[in-house]
């Protein structure tokens, strides 16, 4: 009798769940749920979701060509006028061809930039009077921008403009998300990279990655550091950094990571990785420590640090003594200097963060341990870089605390090292038997 009761109130909870469920749907408007949806389908995914090949079939015209949306993802612009300190695009097209430019972007909760571009995208007709000062259009064929120290002029005649909007400058994460989204664009449309010429909008904000930019595409600069308009042949609007594939963490693979991955390392005259030697592993601790990345956290305190860092390392060097052992706090070193770090470990260990990212730089028989803090749990979601490791091929493990005495003020984590090593054992069993 008890275990009936025990059936009944059982399914009256699953009935009760799925009503309130299936109200919240009925409360939730068109896009409100194709908002839930997308937050469901970047965190879980699914395999047959997103497929970016299609994106380049998927070609919307407008304005006699001068105008190519693809796959709701990204957009070519041709012959198009740039205006210093603007967010307005100017292209050859007739008033009824600009009326026409009936299209939508995809985005999640966070919006798009893409849409509203797209109300900013002008025909001619509505910038020659402006331009009149400059100039015809035939001599806006360079990009003229002032940095702190001197004027910089280049032809991009022979060159292809990606026109980026960042959303997180100061974050690893979401700058590899608009890092691989360049490349992708650029691959798809088959442009070579060294053809790229890159255009950061959304107000001058400097920050420690915006070197690795130039690094990687070469010419890159400021929209608010143009100082004369310009026209390029060929723009794109690059994916916007949310919706990249690298932030779908439910995709069974993602296109062209391999080429990815092998560009940015060649960019960095980085050649190879280590071997691995089961006698001599290296193992690498990412230490999270308080730093100003950024001028909206002026006082550089940040969460899940580790509070036992010394310990941690004496243990560990004890229970691995022909290994290599070390500890640091990677973003206080050059991008360059990062990535040999990375490119010469065999496990790598960090609690949660965009630090993670460097995952996709590991030697291939490499492993993670990441750890997560009471406050930030595994379980909700945050499968960032669980997804990195699977799509990169290299073995796996999580810590999570559950013990809320191993917590401490200011975001500081004990972490206890036999614990942790467990983990650590399992992976260098796994790896080297």
């Amino acid at each position: 009798m008890r275990l009936l009761v025990l059936f009944r109130r059982k399914y009256f909870i699953w009935l009760v769940t799925g009503l309130l469920f299936l109200c919240l749907l009925l409360l939730l408007n068109g896009e409100a749920w194709h908002i839930v949806k997308k937050e469901v389908l970047r965190t879980y995914g699914s395999p047959s979701y997103r497929n970016i090949g299609d994106f380049v079939k998927e070609v919307y015209n407008g304005c006699d060509g001068n105008f190519q949306a693809f796959g709701h993802q990204f957009a070519v612009l041709k012959n198009v006028v740039i205006k210093p300190g603007e967010a307005q695009f100017y292209i050859p097209c007739t008033s009824t061809d600009e009326a026409s430019l009936k299209y939508s972007f995809d985005y999640g909760h966070e919006g798009t930039h893409l849409n509203d571009w797209l109300k900013s995208t002008f025909p001619y007709s509505d910038a020659f009077t402006k331009l009149q000062r400059y100039g015809t259009l035939k001599n806006l064929s360079n990009i003229v921008w002032k940095t702190r120290t001197e004027t910089k002029r280049i032809s991009i005649e022979n060159k292809f403009v990606i026109a980026v909007l960042r959303y997180e400058y100061a974050n690893l994460y979401h700058t590899m998300t608009d890092w691989y989204n360049v490349f992708l664009v650029a691959t798809l449309l088959d442009i070579p990279l060294d053809k790229l010429c890159v255009i950061l909008y959304g107000g001058y904000a400097s920050g420690h990655l915006d070197p690795t930019w130039s690094t990687l595409f070469g010419d890159v600069f400021y929209l608010s550091n143009l100082t004369e308009p310009f026209m390029a042949p060929s723009m794109a609007w690059n994916i916007i950094g949310y919706e990249s594939p690298l932030n779908y963490h439910g995709q069974p693979e993602i296109p062209f990571l391999g080429q990815f991955v092998n560009f940015f390392l060649s960019q960095h005259n980085i050649k190879d990785w280590k071997a691995l030697n089961c006698e001599k592993l290296v193992i690498t601790f990412l230490w999270r420590r308080d730093y100003v990345a950024h001028p909206g956290n002026p006082s550089g305190l940040i969460s899940r640090k580790v509070k036992n860092e010394d310990e941690i390392l004496a243990y560990f060097r004890q229970q691995y003594p022909d290994a290599v052992v070390n500890g640091t706090q990677i973003d206080q070193m050059s991008f360059s200097s990062q990535l040999q770090v990375i490119a010469n470990t065999d496990i790598l260990i960090s609690m949660h963060g965009a630090g993670l990212s460097h995952i996709l730089f590991l030697p291939t028989h490499a492993a993670v341990v990441e750890m997560f803090t009471l406050y930030w749990k595994k379980y909700l979601g945050f499968n960032h870089f669980k997804s990195f490791a699977r799509w990169h091929g290299v073995k796996y493990r999580n810590w999570q605390n559950l013990n809320p005495s191993n917590e401490y003020p200011d975001f500081y984590t004990y972490i206890p090292p036999a614990a942790l090593n467990q983990l650590v054992n399992d992976l260098y069993v796994e790896m080297c038997h």
